[in-house]
């Protein structure tokens, strides 16, 4: 079993051939996948701000077996350790960058960030609301309709 931790609290570990998130050593169940050749079209990729501008720019597949297909049908596979890597390079930039939501897509960084604090992550209590109110007011109409629908709702109890 490989295992990569992040921080205090973030762990990785690669078990049976899937890369699995623990928080605290508790198993964090949250959708993550990892994009891979990404095409940015017409619209510099100096222009997009955030992973989530890119997901949402992209027009991919993805099967189930780590397949992604890109815009021009070009299979790619990669390994599980290669996955686990890439996991653990993203979690490890977004833990040295102050959890800045706009490195990791919005599906897992703002559940993460809300656990982290509730685990006692000091850095993740002060990001919480203040990425919420950042990314809702700059962020693209995918990440403010998530963060209304997830968080801004439940925190204005609406």
């Amino acid at each position: 079993m490989k295992e990569f931790k992040v921080n205090n609290l973030i762990t990785l570990r690669l078990i049976d051939g899937k890369t699995v998130l623990f928080v605290n050593n508790r198993e964090f169940k949250q959708c993550k996948i990892l994009l891979l050749n990404i095409p940015v079209g017409d619209q510099p990729a100096e222009e997009m701000s955030s992973i989530d501008e890119f997901a949402d720019d992209l027009r991919y597949k993805m099967g189930h077996e780590r397949l992604y297909v890109d815009k021009l049908e070009e299979e790619i596979y990669i390994t599980d350790e290669e996955e686990f890597m890439g996991h653990c390079s993203n979690l490890q930039a977004w833990a040295e960058n102050d959890y800045n939501t706009k490195l990791l897509h919005r599906s897992l960084a703002f559940p993460l960030l809300k656990i982290l604090s509730k685990e006692g992550d000091k850095i993740a209590e002060l990001r919480f609301k203040e990425e919420i109110a950042r990314r809702y007011k700059y962020g693209n109409q995918s990440v403010q309709s998530f963060l209304f629908d997830e968080w801004i709702s439940r925190l204005l109890n609406i």
